[in-house]
């Protein structure tokens, strides 16, 4: 039995991987801050970070307070440069955004935000997604066998 649930747990994983066509989205993009990104017409949030916002102001160590949003989107804008970007669309949607993977070619843009500390990681966001992905699959499992799987 145990043979016969790995086997279908395999199954839902290999089906799970292909019935979503990953969707790809490239371009010179537009900022709009230190996580978002606009490429033709597409708003698109980049996964698993959180920068602050576009017009935030933040204080620094000595009291005084400073333009961090826009910062954060310059730091952002110096990564890519005059590049394309390519992103992975997530599936996932943000207040009307897409939600996506982006690089620069082999630099992913999300770990250089949080590396250089204008951004800050999402673990949170990221164990919810790998959670529903889980129980996605275990549902798909369960679903192939003709009841639930037995112990022993």
């Amino acid at each position: 039995m145990k043979a016969l649930f790995l086997g279908a747990v395999l199954l839902a994983l290999s089906q799970t991987t292909f019935a979503h066509a990953q969707t790809f989205i490239s371009g010179t993009p537009k900022l709009t801050d230190g996580d978002t990104i606009v490429i033709e017409g597409t708003s698109i949030r980049l996964a698993g970070i959180d920068a602050v916002e576009g017009r935030q102001k933040c204080q620094s160590k000595s009291g005084s307070e400073y333009p961090c949003g826009d910062a954060s989107t310059e730091a952002l804008r110096a990564l890519i440069g005059n590049a394309e970007v390519t992103c992975l669309d997530t599936d996932q949607r943000s207040y009307n955004r897409v939600v996506g993977r982006c690089s620069v070619g082999p630099l992913d843009l999300h770990h250089a935000m949080v590396r250089q500390g204008w951004a800050l990681a999402d673990p949170i966001g990221e164990a919810i997604r790998t959670l529903r992905l889980s129980q996605d699959i275990r549902a798909a499992a369960y679903r192939r066998l003709e009841g639930e799987p037995q112990e022993g």
